[in-house]
């Protein structure tokens, strides 16, 4: 998600995290409905890593961060995919993302928004310890 979010404009990189976490969503409640209708555990795994390897194939055509490759001296490559970004943005080239108050208000909701994943995480983890059948 971070990758995608990242050659986004500001316009939408929110709409895209919506999204992606609707779908995020999605995929652990059907998760759970699955879980919950297969019992044998060999079935269950593969029933779960299937849906995987299209996502793992296609790793060799998604581009690179560009930020990584920065921090690797890769500079040419990652001005390569920040000048395409920016014409698949309809940005011009060298505009600079304004900061002050949106600046801060962005790192809040950013910091706001681990709190709220990590909280779901830990109740996510101890499941088991609340009391009911994680099934």
């Amino acid at each position: 998600m971070a990758l995608g979010v990242e050659w986004l404009d500001v316009e939408h990189c929110t709409v895209a995290g919506v999204i992606s976490s609707i779908f995020w969503m999605g995929g652990v409640l059907l998760l759970a409905l699955v879980g919950y209708l297969i019992r044998s555990w060999q079935w269950l795994l593969l029933a779960v890593t299937l849906p995987c390897v299209p996502g793992i194939i296609s790793i060799w055509w998604v581009p690179e961060s560009a930020r990584w490759l920065l921090t690797q001296g890769r500079v040419e490559e990652a001005q390569t995919y920040l000048f395409c970004c920016a014409k698949l943005n309809g940005q011009p080239v060298g505009s600079e993302e304004p900061s002050g108050r949106r600046g801060l208000l962005r790192i809040t909701a950013t910091l706001f928004k681990f709190g709220v994943n990590f909280s779901y995480y830990g109740l996510t983890l101890d499941a088991s310890g609340l009391g009911v059948n994680v099934y």
